[in-house]
This record gives structure tokens, sequence and C-alpha cells, in this order.
């Protein structure tokens, strides 16, 4: 097993933290604040790896996109449009790698076609406003195979897709009759049979193909018909109402 690599960590106030030798040890990278901020405004809010330079990370925080090419040891602050903007996604263009998207709250997609010298902000549509406040790009997924697809997730906003590199964009249906619906946190592209797909996770709702109909979680006490105290799984459908609600997965069979 290879345990020569590095590790980095993004955290809410203290900046990134990373380890050279597998998590056994670690320490505080050198990141570059703007005039305006403070140290506990280093709130990062994602991390992504460049498929085409390992070395190469990015990081989208409360102030602004870093970028660093010494495997997360020191940090620069990109000059862009997006200052002072919440950074909660980047994506790495894995055909062209000076094609670099950015997803933000406000809520905006931005991307750089000369490797995040300049920056342009793309015409996606989303609500500026939802019932918690303004919306956040919370995922940025590109297609392996055509790179011209990219999905947007957005919470609460649904699922945005492009098939034109991210010039124009198309509002999916939503997941569900719910509003919790369009709670999207996580998509992933996998690809199973030859078929591609895109998979998006949201908190309930119902409607293109369940992978998980239910869920499993522990429980201990009265819930479990084997008695008090003993630990049971128990299935509860992804649509039930109460507290904690469960979560569901959708697959898209469609690139539509």
């Amino acid at each position: 097993m290879t345990t020569d690599f590095t590790i980095c960590a993004g955290t809410v106030g203290s900046g990134i933290w990373y380890s050279r030798d597998s998590g056994e040890r670690w320490k505080r990278a050198k990141m570059e604040l703007p005039f305006f901020s403070k140290a506990g405004d280093l709130q990062i809010r994602t991390l992504a790896v460049s498929p085409h330079n390992p070395h190469r990370i990015y990081a989208g925080s409360e102030v602004g996109l870093y970028r660093s090419d010494d495997n997360g040891a020191s940090w620069e602050l990109l000059e862009s449009p997006m200052m002072r903007m919440q950074i909660w996604s980047v994506a790495v263009d894995p055909m062209d790698t000076e094609v670099i998207f950015a997803g933000t709250k406000p809520p905006a997609i931005f991307r750089s076609s000369d490797g995040g010298k300049s920056w342009e902000r793309l015409s996606a549509g989303i609500a500026e406003e939802c019932p918690i406040g303004p919306p956040r790009v919370t995922n940025l997924v590109i297609d392996p195979h055509n790179h011209r697809n990219i999905w947007a997730g957005v919470e609460l906003g649904g699922v945005f897709r492009s098939g034109d590199g991210g010039d124009t964009w198309a509002h999916l249906p939503q997941l569900g009759p719910r509003e919790s619906s369009t709670d999207v946190h996580g998509e992933a592209f996998g690809k199973k049979a030859r078929r591609r797909h895109a998979e998006r996770a949201a908190t309930g709702g119902q409607g293109e193909r369940r992978l998980a109909r239910s869920i499993r979680r522990p429980v201990r006490g009265p819930a479990s018909d084997r008695g008090a105290g003993e630990r049971q799984a128990v299935r509860r459908d992804a649509d039930d109402d109460g507290a904690g609600d469960c979560g569901c997965i959708r697959r898209s069979l469609r690139r539509e």
C-alpha cells in the first residue's frame, strides 16, 4: 500500500492543513490573506486537485479562490471577480488544463479559459434568493468522456446542466415535489456497462429512477422489535417525514 502521499484538509477558521506522511503529522499551510480579511475568515469550502497536475490544488474560501503548486504547503490568492464571495465548488476541465469553473454564494458560476488569469460569469439562470437566503452552487461535475457536459448542484435550487462547456445552461426537472428536494449537496459522474450517467444526491423527493428506496440506519431502544438497547438496522423510506430527514440518491441514465 502506498504511504508516500500528501493529504490536505480545509477547515472553518483555521485555513488549510497538510500532511506529507499520510496523516501522521500535520502543518498549517501558508496562505496569503487579502487586506480586508482576518485569519479567522479563512473558511475553506472546497478543495480540488487538477487532473493534469497532482501537485496543483485549488481551494474555495470565504474570501476567494486559492491555488497551490506545492502539494498544499503554500497558497496564492488569485485575482478574480469572486473576491469576497464564498466559493463552494471548483472543477478543472479534464481535457483542457486552462479551463476552470467555480461555483459561489451568492449564486453564480464562473469560468476561466486561461488558467485563472481572467474570469467570466456564466449565464446559468440561478435564482438570487431562496427560503434560506441566497442559494449556493455546492457542486460542479464535468463529464470525463465529453468535457462539454457539465452539471451544477445548487442549494436550494436543484440541478443545472450545460452541454456546451458552460456557454448555456438548462435547469433540470426537480427531483421531487418538496422544496427540500432542490437541496443538492452532492453529484458524481459514473460509468456502468458502457452507459454514462450523472448521479445526484438530494434530501428527499420523488422523480427519476431511485437507487435507494430506503436508508438503513442503526437505532437503539424501544424502536427495535428485538428488545430495548439492542442494535438493529431499520428502514425508513426516503420520503418519510420526521426529525432528521432521510436522504435518497437519484440516477439519471440520460444526459438531458
